[in-house]
């Protein structure tokens, strides 16, 4: 059995904060052929599942009957044909309209490829599943990802569907009438456009959609309560936004609330293709799939849901198909209860003087607002070598981590208190160059940075740009070393700037306010231009528009130490190894179709030595990094010796989400990961 896909789930990271030479190890986690999902013997619905059948330009809709009672060969045997595909490309993206009456769905128009990649390459259509099958489909206009309104039960429905450039998007939405004839076609909103990726999916209340941006999936709230909020609910792609509008799931197998208030779990989906029933009680997936694969279909399994406003879980019902993909679910039962939506909602507390929080890429890292509504979400994302590392940190190597969404507040906050505080944790591997190497910085790139907190060989360094000052101010905050641990706050009103070391607490007069401050982007592992990046380990995030004061630090450093002391060690050992076999390895071409930016690659070796550390095994499974930021990393070949640093894979669950390329057929192995490449 071979295996080309993403890593599976793995354990609930921890928030912590270094004050003293701390492991930044993490919990072990098991591996995804170990896993038994949860099933159900729920009595089966009465309604139907549709998909897409076939490879690329051969893709065709089917649709399966459901009843009560039905087995898996009965449901497998109702197997019907839709509509005849198009005279050039497939048919995908097939949404059943909430009345169960029509289908819409995305058809490939033959121009410049059929892979389903191809935003702007797919023209949406309609067609109606309550008479004679096969039907003729109508087309409604060019678009692509189709969902329906919440007004779909009735004759005139409302639909969706999304536009695409190479890069920018916008929703727009068609009224439907009981023909599949479409009027009243027009632009609802235009999505932003800061490293947009496409993937968007409208919701059935046309409040947002899921889109995805700089590798992760964002609902972006054009309309209703939360408009103008862009809330980060996870990373990956092909988002489903579920039937009532409150949840998106996507291809990390990853569900979140819309509004970011909660997370589901969702183990036991496939990675990109999923669907939900009107009632809420039914969701169907493509249960096998991966990044080589997604153009043709895989195992298709019905599940049961059962959401609540905090919670979101599936159950394995039945599987029903062997190659399908692009999936939906109806059910004729009606759905009860409160919404998942209900505003009574859990209440999260209010940072009123937050204006970024990032503890790591685990947490949810919100900002709510007085009434526990989301404000914004915090997210980064790597650029160059960098990617995310142990314990779910920023892990910096020649690289960067941008920020989105977040810019833009932190100017506006700290220019009208004239105050900022910036506490984080750190690890910095080596003594930095003579120029200054940044842990984080603002500024735009060009004129002089608003502010860069940053590494000079082995000093600490904070430069400021003050308006009071002829030239920015810069401050040596101390000596730190490669290796070790250390957990920092900065904090400067005017007239005092406090650092506070592990703890320890230095000052110096500085005055000025900060009028001189342009709008920029907020960096970390380096700056806006690229230039002199930092290398080393970041999380615990925070950056307030006021001063901290000594009291408010201490109490945060003895929690995070005490939270931290229950954390198990991880064990690195060093080994002379030789390899065996080799994975292939996607290519940058393949990746950028996939619009993944990052892929690692799991190589056989024979241990030759071991250098430090235990090791009993003759030969290793050993996973390390193929192309970061779509730059491929040095191949290594068979039958050359490397040695190299290595962890146990179960201790980096933050690699659970990586699109890996595994050909090793000994699944006996021992795993571990390259935590030096």
């Amino acid at each position: 059995m071979k295996r080309r896909g993403a890593l599976n789930s793995g354990c609930r990271g921890l928030i912590l904060i270094v004050a003293l030479l701390l492991s930044w190890d993490s919990p072990l986690a098991g591996a995804e052929e170990e896993k038994v999902f949860p099933k159900s013997n729920a009595t089966l619905p009465t309604g139907f599942i549709t998909y897409s059948k076939g490879r690329k330009s051969e893709r065709t809709l089917h649709r399966l009957t459901l009843n009560p009672g039905m087995t898996e060969a009965q449901v497998r045997a109702s197997e019907t044909l839709i509509c005849k595909k198009g005279d050039q490309g497939g048919d995908i993206q097939g949404q059943i309209s909430f009345d169960g009456k029509m289908l819409a769905f995305a058809r490939n128009r033959g121009e410049g490829g059929d892979d389903y990649h191809e935003f702007a390459n797919y023209d949406v259509y309609v067609v109606r599943l309550d008479g004679k099958l096969p039907a003729t489909p109508v087309r409604v206009g060019h678009g692509y990802w189709p969902s329906w309104g919440d007004d779909s039960s009735s004759e005139n429905k409302t639909l969706y569907f999304s536009k695409h450039t190479e890069k920018s998007g916008s929703i727009h939405q068609a009224k439907i009438d009981e023909n599949g004839e479409a009027s009243a076609i027009e632009k609802v909103a235009d999505l932003p456009t800061e490293r947009y990726e496409g993937f968007a999916m409208a919701s059935a209340d046309g409040t947002f959609a899921a889109v995805r941006y700089g590798g992760g999936v964002y609902a972006v709230h054009y309309a209703g309560p939360l408009k103008g909020k862009v809330i980060h609910v996870g990373g990956g792609c092909m988002p489903h936004v579920t039937a009532d509008s409150q949840w998106v799931f996507h291809a990390m197998r990853e569900v979140a609330r819309a509004d970011g208030k909660a997370k589901g779990n969702g183990e036991g989906a496939g990675r990109y293709h999923h669907g939900s029933s009107v009632d809420m009680k039914w969701f169907v997936t493509k249960f096998t799939g991966h990044a080589r694969n997604q153009n043709k279909g895989g195992e298709v399994m019905l599940c049961t849901l059962a959401a609540t406003p905090t919670s979101f879980d599936i159950q394995h019902r039945m599987l029903v198909s062997d190659d399908g993909s692009w999936v939906d679910v109806h059910s004729d039962g009606k759905s009860s209860g409160s919404p998942s939506g209900s505003k009574s909602d859990v209440s999260q507390p209010k940072p009123e003087d937050t204006v970024f929080v990032w503890a790591d890429a685990k947490s949810p890292n919100h900002l709510f607002d007085r009434h526990n509504d989301i404000l914004r979400s915090c997210s980064v994302s790597p650029k160059g070598r960098s990617r995310i590392g142990e314990q779910y940190t920023m892990d910096c190597r020649n690289g960067s981590f941008v920020t989105l969404n977040s810019s833009k507040p932190l100017l506006a906050e700290c220019q009208k208190t004239n105050q900022i505080s910036i506490e984080l944790e750190f690890q910095s591997r080596k003594e930095q160059g003579e120029n200054l190497s940044a842990l984080v910085s603002f500024s735009d790139g060009k004129s002089s940075p608003n502010f860069i907190l940053g590494q000079e060989g082995g000093s600490l360094e904070l430069w400021i740009n003050l308006s009071k000052t002829a030239t920015p101010s810069k401050v040596t905050l101390g000596k730190i070393e490669p290796g070790k641990k250390y957990h920092l706050v900065v904090s400067y009103r005017s007239g005092l700037l406090e650092w506070f070391i592990n703890g320890t607490r230095k000052t110096e007069a500085v005055s000025g306010d900060f009028e001189a401050w342009v709008p920029g982007q907020l960096v970390f592992g380096g700056q806006q231009d690229g230039k002199n990046p930092w290398n080393g380990r970041l999380k615990g995030v925070r950056i307030l528009n006021r001063a901290m004061n000594a009291n408010e630090v201490k109490t945060r450093l003895q929690v995070a130490v005490k939270r931290h002391q229950s954390m198990p060690k991880v064990e690195t050992i060093t080994l002379k190894l030789k390899l065996l076999n080799t994975s292939k390895a996607l290519t940058v071409k393949e990746l950028k179709a996939l619009s993944y930016h990052r892929c690692l690659v799991a190589h056989e070796y024979e241990v030759l030595e071991v250098i430090n550390g235990e090791c009993d095994s003759e030969r290793l499974k050993i996973i390390n990094w193929a192309i970061l930021d779509r730059v491929v990393e040095p191949t290594r070949k068979k039958g050359d010796v490397y040695t190299l640093k290595l962890q146990p894979r179960s201790a980096h669950p933050e690699l659970n989400k990586e699109t890996l390329s595994d050909d090793i057929e000994d699944f006996d192995l021992m795993e571990f990961v390259d935590i030096g490449s």
